[in-house]
C-alpha cells in the first residue's frame, strides 16, 4: 500500500505530525460550522478517514451528531 509507506516514512517527523494535526483540526471545525449554518452540507473524505474508532464518522458521533455509517 503506497499511502501506507508514505505515511510510514513521515510518522516519525514532529513537524508532520503537528501539520497533520492543525490540518484535521482545521477540517473538523470547518465541517462543524457548515453543518451548524447550512441546510445541507457536503464533504468528500477518502473511506479510510471515516471508518474505525479514530475515524471522522466516530469523531462526530463523539460530538452528538446523528451518523448514519455503512
Amino acid at each position: 500500500d503506497q499511502q501506507a509507506v508514505c505515511l510510514a516514512a513521515l510518522s516519525n517527523s514532529a513537524r508532520f505530525k503537528d501539520l497533520n494535526e492543525k490540518t484535521a483540526s482545521a477540517w473538523m471545525q470547518g465541517a462543524d460550522e457548515a453543518l451548524a449554518t447550512n441546510a445541507s452540507t457536503l464533504a468528500i473524505k477518502p473511506i479510510y478517514e471515516l471508518l474505525g474508532p479514530e475515524g471522522i464518522l466516530e469523531r462526530f458521533r463523539a460530538k452528538g451528531y446523528a451518523v448514519e455509517g455503512p
